[in-house]
């Protein structure tokens, strides 16, 4: 996965980092020690040349081993193992190297042998400190590799979900327009042939853009035109949709076949069962950030009571917008002074 390659590079970089700076502070605090003792300069800066010699392999491989074989405790048995044979191994390489450099000086060879002690536990710390840095942060990237992999998981579900929601949306949408093309086929012939022909191309569009979560809402808008097409067949000039559309709402994107249950809800109740002609608006705005849609339809308890359907459409929308944002509040409706009004909030990510 990719996020192994960005948390080895994260883990590189800044481990190194500390691990430099702790070696650093370790050579220093030996270096300070001889310095205060001897007075020598030179003996010193080569010893602490020969600690980030000896010290520096060992580092490198405590690196690949908790890579490769992490501990289940930071201060573990496998752990506080490498800690005391690479303190050990790191102190036998200055031992066996510094005699060598110093050969010269017998004095000072003396004093390395002499100060034994709190060069061991220096050492030991440091390589404790080393351990326990390299341990933590391999398990924060253990921890946020379970974490994408949830993530992606959880992704695909939805994916799936959505594309459920979808399939079984189309049927439903193309199961009405089949009821209203079979009562038209009956009135006008022609007008039904004509319905079927806009319906087979409103199909064949909703099939070829089905495989994307979000579209344009240039594109969502030409939906909804094909759609009352459809709808115009049946009821001629009776049904008139106006749009309000800003202009800063251009560029936005929308969950495909977003708005279609909404306008199907919207010509079911604004026109079965009524007489006159029926205008539903669709209002498209900017509000904090997100694509605001209200669609407004006449609404009459009457004809609602009588014309009672499924609910299956605006449960789809409810069920979409809550696995796509998480959120589960972008969906209402009301009706007030024969007007009923369905408001949906798009957030733009």
């Amino acid at each position: 996965m990719d996020i192994r390659q960005n948390n080895s590079s994260v883990f590189s970089g800044r481990m190194i980092y500390v691990i430099v700076l702790l070696l650093l502070l370790s050579s220093i605090a030996v270096i300070c020690l001889e310095v205060f003792s001897s007075y020598n300069y030179y003996q010193a800066t080569w010893e602490g040349i020969i600690i980030v010699a000896s010290v520096l392999p060992f580092i490198l491989v405590i690196s690949v081993i908790q890579r490769y074989s992490h501990a289940n405790r930071v201060f573990g048995l496998p752990n506080f193992s490498t800690v005391i044979l690479f303190s050990f191994l790191s102190l036998l390489l200055f031992y066996i190297v510094a005699p060598s450099v110093f050969e010269n000086s017998s004095i000072y060879i003396t004093y390395i042998w002499f100060t034994i002690l709190p060069r061991t536990a220096i050492t030991f710390l440091f390589f404790l400190i080393v351990t326990a840095l390299f341990w933590i942060d391999r398990e924060r990237i253990m921890v946020q590799r379970i974490q994408q992999f949830a993530v992606e998981k959880e992704r695909e579900s939805n994916q799936l979900e959505l594309n459920s929601i979808q399939q079984q949306f189309k049927p439903h949408f193309l199961f009405n327009s089949l009821n209203s093309i079979s009562a038209l086929s009956i009135i006008n012939p022609e007008e039904a042939r004509k319905m079927i022909v806009l319906l087979s191309e409103f199909m064949r569009k909703a099939v070829k853009e089905g495989n994307s979560e979000l579209i344009s809402i240039e594109e969502e808008i030409l939906h909804i035109q094909r759609y009352t097409e459809i709808e115009k067949i049946r009821f001629g000039d009776r049904l008139t949709i106006d749009y309000d559309i800003d202009y800063d709402t251009r560029n936005t994107k929308v969950p495909e076949l977003i708005l279609q249950p909404i306008i199907e809800n919207a010509i079911k109740y604004g026109l079965y069962g009524q007489f006159g002609n029926v205008t539903i608006t669709i209002q498209l705005s900017m509000v904090s950030g997100a694509l605001q849609i209200v669609v407004e339809n006449p609404f009459d308890e009457e004809s609602q009571q009588s014309s009672q359907g499924t609910g299956y459409g605006l449960r789809s929308i409810e069920k979409k917008l809550l696995l796509l944002y998480r959120r589960g509040n972008l969906l209402s409706t009301s009706d007030e002074n024969g007007t009923y009004k369905t408001q949906l909030i798009i957030p733009q990510l």
